[in-house]
């Protein structure tokens, strides 16, 4: 309230909130309301900036309402919340996830998931840990480390579960004694659970991907941290392409190249990211 964030700190933070399907309450009393009200140039500069991307959003609601993840992984919390620095990594390093919590998990919630990690989630219930393993069985790719499922519901220690670090079934799980450095982490976990998007950017640039089936279209979000200007983005996409828009709030936006493009996967450029963009991708119909 007595410090706001500048003017492209305020877009950015929409943007995310916009991309991951968020709310953001925007806070406008105190040092913020008096500076509003005495047209001080700086909050003024700020009131511009948020009107400015609340509009995109607004002028672009079709891309947003209904879209859903299509996040190749899922990631199990316990009720701790333990995890969310690791959370914050693997997210800049691109790597594209779900959280689910423990207490709820069922094979069916699992069933969508490339592969599953259970990495600082030391609470498993009876159920969740079933449905872990029947996950596994049926074919997933479950990775845990440390001392993941370490505690039953009662909050009491129980040993390694027996199909930890073992194939079971059609599938395996994946255990490391040690929760690996991020690096090695974020490698893993891709690998496990690849996606059906490939982005090459700086850092500090990160990506979501999400889906409106019922409109046969796909939308990648790409965000710009570094509050730099970056220029060459490639992106590698699945399937059959269709129709390709690039949208942006920020000036001066160039349109998306198409690099190469076939019935199995295209090869796209977004020529320059200020702040934030949008890319929408519509698939043919059957595709």
């Amino acid at each position: 309230e007595t410090t706001p964030m500048a003017a492209d700190r305020h877009r950015l933070a929409l943007a995310e909130s916009m991309m991951y399907n968020v709310a953001m309450e925007l806070f406008v009393e105190g040092g913020f309301a008096n500076g509003l009200w005495n047209k001080d140039a700086e909050t003024m500069n700020i009131w511009r900036a948020i009107g400015q991307y609340n509009r995109f959003f607004a002028d672009n609601e079709d891309y947003y309402v209904g879209a859903r993840s299509v996040a190749p992984l899922a990631i199990v919390l316990d009720d701790r919340g333990d995890g969310v620095e690791l959370l914050n990594g693997l997210g800049a390093r691109n790597v594209l996830y779900d959280v689910l919590y423990e207490h709820g998990l069922t094979r069916e919630k699992l069933r969508p998931y490339a592969a599953v990690a259970v990495l600082t989630s030391e609470t498993a219930g009876g159920k969740a840990l079933a449905a872990l393993e029947e996950y596994v069985a049926g074919g997933g790719t479950l990775i845990a480390a440390s001392k993941a499922a370490s505690l039953d519901e009662k909050g009491q220690k129980r040993p390694r579960p027996a199909f930890f670090g073992r194939k079971t079934g059609k599938g395996e799980c994946i255990y490391r004694e040690q929760l690996p450095e991020i690096e090695e982490l974020a490698a893993l976990l891709s690998n496990a659970a690849k996606g059906p998007v490939k982005v090459e950017a700086p850092e500090g640039v990160v990506y979501n991907l999400t889906e409106q089936p019922e409109r046969n279209r796909r939308i990648i979000h790409l965000l710009n941290y570094t509050l730099q200007p970056v220029r060459r983005i490639k992106l590698t996409v699945e399937g059959k392409l269709g129709a390709v828009r690039l949208l942006s709030p920020d000036a001066a936006r160039e349109p998306v190249r198409v690099l190469r493009s076939s019935d199995a996967s295209a090869e796209l450029e977004v020529p320059a990211l200020t702040v934030y963009s949008l890319l929408v991708l519509e698939n043919p119909a059957g595709h």
